[in-house]
C-alpha cells in the first residue's frame, strides 16, 4: 500500500514540476493547490528528503528533487505506454479469439470470420466446430456457440441467448419437379425423407406435433445437405446450415407454414470470466449478420414467430 501511495505522489510531483508550480498544476488536474501541496509534503516525509523549494516568492526543484523527477517521468511514460498498448490491442482486436461451434453454424461462422479478420488484422483466430463443452470448462476456448434446447448442466457455464434458428424443409428443384411439388409432408414417400439428428433432434421430421420417420439420417449437416443437393431426398435442416444453397437456388424450401419450433442459439462462456471486448464484438456482429441475411435465420429471443 505504501508503494501505491508513493506512485500517486510521484505522479503528482511530475505534474507540479512540469506545470511550474502548484497553482497551474492544480488547475490542470482539477484539484486544489493546498491538496497538491499536502501530497508533496507527504512524499517528502516518506522519503526523508526535500524535493521542492517553495515560499511566497519562488518555486524551485532541489537537486534531489531533480533526480527523483527524472525517474518519476520514466514511471509516468511507462504507465502511458501500458495504457496505449491496451488500447491498441482493443482497437486492433489482438487475440487470440477462440471459438467453438456446432457444424450447422459453419457457413455463417466462415463468413463472419472472414469479415472479422479483415476488420481486426492483428486478431489471432482459432475456430473449430467440435461442439466440445469440456474444452470450454478447461478454458481452452473463449466461447462455445451452441444450437438446440439441451444445455450443459453446470454451474460453471453461463448460457447467453442469442436468438432462435428456424428448421426448414428443403429439396433440390429437380427432385421437387419429379415429385410434383407436394403440398403436404405425407405426400413424400418415407424413402425420400432424410433426417438430421444434430442438436438433440431425432431421426424424424418434426411437423408441428407430428413425427414422420426418415429413410436415412446423420448428425452432420453437411452430409445431409450433400444428399439433398444430389437429389437423394428431402430433408429438414436448420436454415443457417443451408442458407447459401437456398440463396443460390440450388435448394428450395417447402412446407413453410408447417415449420416446427425454432431451435434456440446460445453463447456459452465460463462463470466469473466475462467475455473480453473482442469476444463480445464477435458475438454481437454475428447476431447482426444473421438478422440481416436475405433469408433470416435468427429471430428475436422473445418471439416464436418465424421471421
Amino acid at each position: 500500500m505504501k508503494l501505491t501511495r508513493h506512485l500517486t505522489h510521484l505522479y503528482l510531483l511530475v505534474h507540479v514540476i512540469d506545470a511550474g508550480g502548484f497553482s497551474a498544476a492544480a488547475q490542470e488536474l482539477g484539484t486544489t493547490r493546498s491538496l497538491l501541496s499536502r501530497h508533496i509534503i507527504d512524499l517528502e516525509k516518506a522519503l526523508g528528503v526535500r524535493l521542492l523549494y517553495r515560499d511566497a516568492r519562488r518555486f524551485a526543484v532541489t537537486p534531489v528533487g531533480e533526480a527523483v523527477y527524472r525517474q518519476a517521468v520514466t514511471m509516468c511514460d511507462a504507465a502511458q505506454a501500458a495504457i496505449a498498448a491496451a488500447h491498441e490491442d482493443q482497437e486492433a482486436g489482438c487475440g487470440p479469439l477462440r471459438i467453438d461451434h456446432c457444424d450447422a453454424l459453419s457457413q455463417l461462422i466462415s463468413l463472419q470470420i472472414a469479415q472479422f479478420g479483415k476488420r481486426y488484422p492483428g486478431l489471432q483466430l482459432n475456430v473449430v466446430h467440435n461442439n466440445n463443452v469440456d474444452r470450454l470448462l478447461r478454458q481452452q476456448i473463449d466461447v462455445l456457440l451452441q444450437l438446440g434446447h439441451k444445455l450443459p448442466d453446470s454451474a460453471d457455464i453461463i448460457a447467453r441467448p442469442l436468438g432462435r434458428v428456424r428448421l426448414v424443409t428443403v429439396a433440390s428443384p429437380a427432385l421437387l419437379q419429379e415429385l410434383g411439388h407436394p403440398s403436404q409432408p405425407e405426400a413424400i414417400d418415407a424413402h425420400r425423407r432424410l433426417g438430421y439428428t444434430g442438436h438433440g433432434l431425432s431421426a424424424h421430421w418434426h411437423i408441428h406435433d407430428q413425427l414422420l420417420p426418415t429413410r436415412a439420417f446423420s448428425s452432420r449437416a453437411e452430409h445431409v445437405i450433400r444428399a439433398v443437393l444430389a437429389g437423394v431426398g428431402v430433408a429438414q435442416l436448420p436454415l443457417c446450415a443451408c442458407h447459401d444453397a437456398l440463396s443460390q437456388g440450388r435448394l428450395q424450401r417447402i412446407f413453410e407454414d408447417l415449420e416446427p419450433e425454432p431451435l434456440p442459439l446460445h453463447a456459452l462462456t465460463i462463470t466469473g470470466h466475462a467475455p473480453n471486448d473482442t469476444v463480445q464484438d464477435f458475438i454481437q456482429t454475428l447476431s447482426q449478420e444473421i438478422n440481416n441475411m436475405q433469408l433470416p435465420c435468427l429471430l428475436a429471443t422473445n418471439t416464436g414467430v418465424p421471421a
